[in-house]
């Protein structure tokens, strides 16, 4: 079994941990002080494969606000600005398309990436058996590119499953 998990933000948050010891399991998380903590959770953890880098439309570098709560990259309609946290830090953090690590054989695909889930999706190679998005739909926050991901999954045969929290599952 082959999960991604993208976003992972705070150690105690990691949806993939209780997959560590059992499957191959492929972290993002773009922020420094998340990505360390990772690292050392998972050092002795050789199924593990940590990335500091953030999935987006393109290769390169993207501009992220960062505070100790939220993590996004600048221009996008994250939780963040809609919630109207206050600012963070601005931030430069390499990022990548998702097709430049996925290799076709994802089995499950963890998003919360603050807003930007559809750029991993745009990218994926693989057509995971469940794919989790971080949607929020409630009268607080919508996930900006809502209306792109649900055509996607329309077009790509998978079914909403459930919306449990911030969270639809989708699956084949």
């Amino acid at each position: 079994m082959v999960i991604f998990e993208i976003g992972v933000g705070p150690i105690e948050t990691c949806r993939s941990m209780p997959y560590w010891d059992v499957a191959e399991c492929v972290l993002f998380e773009p922020t420094s002080y998340y990505y360390e903590a990772i690292v050392t959770a998972t050092s002795n953890r050789p199924n593990v494969k940590v990335h500091n880098v953030a999935i987006y439309d393109y290769n390169g570098e993207v501009e992220f606000i960062e505070n100790s709560q939220i993590s996004a990259i600048r221009g996008i309609n994250s939780p963040q600005v809609q919630f109207g946290t206050p600012g963070g830090n601005q931030v430069i953090r390499p990022c990548a398309k998702l097709n430049e690590y996925d290799k076709g054989d994802i089995d499950l695909l963890l998003l919360d990436m603050e807003g930007s889930e559809w750029f991993a999706l745009k990218h994926l190679v693989s057509r995971p058996k469940k794919i989790i998005v971080e949607t929020q739909l409630t009268t607080v926050y919508r996930n900006p590119f809502l209306t792109e991901i649900e055509e996607w999954m329309k077009h790509n045969n998978y079914q909403k499953f459930s919306h449990i929290m911030a969270d639809t599952t989708w699956a084949k």
